[in-house]
């Protein structure tokens, strides 16, 4: 059996396993399983690893030195401040689930859209992918470095630096104003695009889910490095490293700075 073959006879698997769920636990809407992955996404998968993250902030000695930095290790976490964040996030993640929610509505019910039970083939996914990564990284890079101008740093973005040092749950802890237009919208443009099954805009959201909070971490693991690196220097410097991923980064030269300390190893925080 080919490659190919095998995937599609996967696909195959997971579309007939998944349209059972469909029918059995949601009576066939496929509106309402959306809902209830969008949730899980949201909610389930943000708080997981963000409050794992914050365990080992707050509990584990031993992985203080997978740390970046002196400043994370010696990290005084505060209660309120720990509210405070979880408020603004939870409040963000509110704004995420209505909106989106409100968006596959209108096109479910409404636009009558009808290809929700067939899951894309491996092809159409990775072409989804390879977009939603392109889209993603060029309007993240744009409306951040937009954020850094003054009358925008200080009217919203100020709000996301208040931690120069930053944990993982700060991810999400911005201006909802910002929030639509900085995490939202360069996350939604592709799934709009090209009219994303559940399952895709579920897979999606959970690794943006996922890159941000491990961006925010302040932890150096071996096999999870170079974002929370690379995003750590943007809150320390706060005038490079503008992108997720750094692709725009490299190519304006927004990162010549953090790329010097990363070659010359002089810099104590890398």
């Amino acid at each position: 059996m080919s490659v190919l073959s095998s995937f599609e006879s996967t696909r195959f698997y997971i579309e007939n396993q998944f349209n059972n769920v469909v029918n059995q636990q949601f009576n066939g809407s496929h509106t309402l399983t959306a809902f209830f992955l969008l949730l899980v996404a949201n909610f389930g998968v943000y708080w997981s690893f963000g409050l794992l993250f914050l365990g080992f902030d707050l509990l584990s000695t031993k992985l203080k030195r997978y740390k970046i930095n002196s400043n994370h290790k010696n990290l005084q976490l505060s209660t309120a401040k720990l509210i405070t964040v979880i408020k603004g996030v939870v409040f963000n993640q509110l704004i995420t689930f209505g909106l989106i929610c409100s968006v596959l509505y209108i096109r479910n019910v409404y636009l009558k859209f009808e290809s929700q039970k067939k899951i894309p083939s491996f092809g159409r996914f990775l072409l989804e992918f390879i977009v939603h990564f392109l889209l993603q990284e060029t309007l993240f890079y744009f409306v951040h470095r937009l954020m850094h101008k003054k009358w925008f740093y200080m009217k919203f973005h100020k709000i996301h630096h208040e931690w120069s040092t930053p944990i993982a749950i700060l991810a999400l802890y911005t201006h909802p104003v910002e929030h639509i237009f900085l995490n939202m919208l360069p996350l939604i443009v592709a799934p709009i695009i090209f009219q994303s099954h559940i399952l895709v805009i579920f897979f999606f959201l959970s690794y943006e889910t996922l890159v941000a909070l491990i961006s925010h971490s302040g932890y150096k693991f071996p096999w999870i490095s170079k974002n929370a690196v690379f995003h750590d220097w943007h809150h320390l410097k706060k005038s490079e490293n503008y992108g997720a991923m750094g692709l725009w980064d490299k190519i304006l030269g927004t990162d010549k700075e953090y790329q010097k300390a990363i070659q010359s190893n002089k810099n104590k925080t890398i």
